[in-house]
């Protein structure tokens, strides 16, 4: 999946992405998580330039059963664990919603 970054100002942190695939119960059944570029950029090379393409990839497991699932998006902090909310003050963007079948 491709998704655009842009960041205006230098950060104080270096936040992590997650990506999850969460299942009708609301449990996190695939993720991924990491710096922008699969870790090979920080937040601060991104700083004050347009906005940069991203691309995220779940590895799903392989007796994940047939159904609806929900993709979220968002950004935590590596230290503490704690989500930086949206723009939306929510924890994460909900990008859709995703049928194995």
């Amino acid at each position: 999946m491709q998704v655009f970054w842009q960041v205006p100002e230098t950060l104080a942190l270096e936040p992590h992405i997650f990506l999850h695939l969460v299942n009708a119960a609301g449990e996190v059944v695939a993720q991924q998580d990491g710096l922008p570029h699969n870790n090979a950029t920080s937040w601060q090379d991104l700083s004050g330039l347009p906005a940069q393409a991203d691309y995220r990839a779940l590895l799903l497991p392989a007796n994940l059963p047939s159904g609806t699932y929900t993709l979220h998006l968002g950004l935590y902090d590596p230290a503490s664990g704690q989500r930086i909310p949206t723009q939306d003050s929510t924890e994460f963007v909900v990008l859709g919603t995703v049928t194995l079948k």
